[in-house]
């Protein structure tokens, strides 16, 4: 899910299960790539359903996990 606008302490009803808010965790966000590789992305502040575990990000941490999978992909080619 990609959410946008988000107010710092704006309660966000979980979009998967509608029966909690999202809490605010800083994680690694995890990738693997389509050659399987595993690429972890340090610090995304990561918003998790304490209920069903469902997992949402803001659009300014889609940005830096897409710039931060673009630099390692630049730098995996040589």
């Amino acid at each position: 899910h990609i959410m946008s606008n988000i107010v710092p302490d704006e309660k966000i009803l979980c979009f998967n299960c509608d029966k909690a808010y999202y809490q605010k965790v800083i994680e690694d966000f995890v990738f693997t790539n389509k050659k399987g590789q595993v690429i972890t992305v340090p610090d995304v502040l990561t918003h998790i359903c304490p209920k069903c575990k469902d997992k949402s990000f803001s659009y300014k941490e889609v940005l830096k996990i897409e710039a931060y999978l673009e630099k390692v992909k630049n730098t995996s080619k040589n």
